[in-house]
């Protein structure tokens, strides 16, 4: 079948394109080599600038909290010496959540608006004919790449992991005293901007993981240090929900590797904050430009074939 767009990816990135395109009356294919969306590393936490990217793009990112999302008013960072605390302004929150409840809230929404879904399609390489994308029996004039840190392609992959960051983590359940609508950071090394965090995301869950701007071959051992430290002493009868996984950050544009064309946005665009490691917000931000960009791109052939 024929689409204006193909979107490999369901992820953040991906699902807002598709959400964004569609409303702007694209016909778009979403595909996801997985059968069914699961969780991810990501700690799970959607910052105030976050939900306003989502509001921007026409999403009501409230509704996440009738779903399960809990909402976050406070950063309180673990020091040797105590705590230091942010408070978000009045009216202002962070939320909380699973990345399944995110990723699938974001598909409902995708799908809602008319975008076509084929899960457990993957994108194994880009073919490209006569100006058209083809994958499978479908095709479309333009391909958004929302792939994640790895892109598609082993070629070079070395070389390009080198420039991610990393990060692992796990869910728990357990006994706690710590507060619900607040993130818990410790800050790891003196002179890194590397860290480690616990992040409630709703349903007594909690995310606990630790984030690395350069991978260390010890990233499970300095993982089991901190959780020691802080979670093992802020919990007790912990129940892991999910186990400790681990994956890179997008911070390397990968546009490059793919043909003229193509779009990528998301950790595939290197759409990720540097210093922290967030990329939620960048995961919407920039579907939502790329979208933009091809409405844009799409009027102005109209506009050169008309006036020809």
């Amino acid at each position: 079948m024929r689409y204006d767009v193909i979107i490999a990816g369901a992820g953040p990135a991906g699902t807002t394109t598709a959400w964004c395109l569609q409303r702007a009356g694209k016909r778009c294919l979403l595909v996801e080599e997985k059968t069914r969306l699961e969780e991810k590393t990501c700690g799970g936490l959607l910052t105030w600038s976050g939900i306003r990217a989502l509001e921007d793009a026409g999403l009501e990112a409230g509704e996440l909290l009738a779903l399960g999302a809990v909402p976050i008013r406070r950063f309180v960072y673990l020091q040797k010496n105590g705590t230091k605390t942010h408070r978000y302004h009045a009216g202002e929150y962070a939320l909380g959540l699973t990345r399944h409840l995110l990723d699938s809230w974001l598909l409902d929404h995708a799908l809602a608006a008319g975008a076509a879904w084929k899960p457990g399609t993957r994108l194994r390489k880009v073919v490209r004919r006569d100006g058209v994308f083809h994958l499978g029996g479908d095709s479309a004039g333009t391909l958004v790449i929302a792939t994640g840190a790895a892109g598609l392609v082993p070629r070079g992959m070395a070389s390009v992991m080198e420039r991610q960051s990393f990060g692992l983590s796990a869910q728990i359940r357990g006994n706690t005293l710590l507060d619900a609508d607040a993130v818990y950071f410790h800050m790891v090394g003196e002179n890194s901007p590397d860290y480690f965090w616990l992040i409630p995301n709703g349903n007594e869950l909690w995310n606990i993981g630790i984030w690395f701007r350069q991978p260390p071959k010890d990233a499970a051992a300095q993982f089991r240090r901190y959780k020691a430290e802080f979670v093992d002493t802020a919990f007790s009868q912990i129940e892991f929900v999910r186990p400790l996984k681990g994956a890179f950050c997008g911070h390397a544009d990968l546009s490059a590797q793919f043909p003229e064309g193509c779009h990528t946005v998301g950790d595939a665009a290197g759409q990720n904050q540097a210093a922290t490691g967030e990329g939620l917000r960048y995961a919407i931000t920039s579907a939502a430009a790329v979208a933009d960009q091809i409405c844009k791109e799409e009027e102005q052939r109209w506009r050169s074939g008309y006036t020809e």
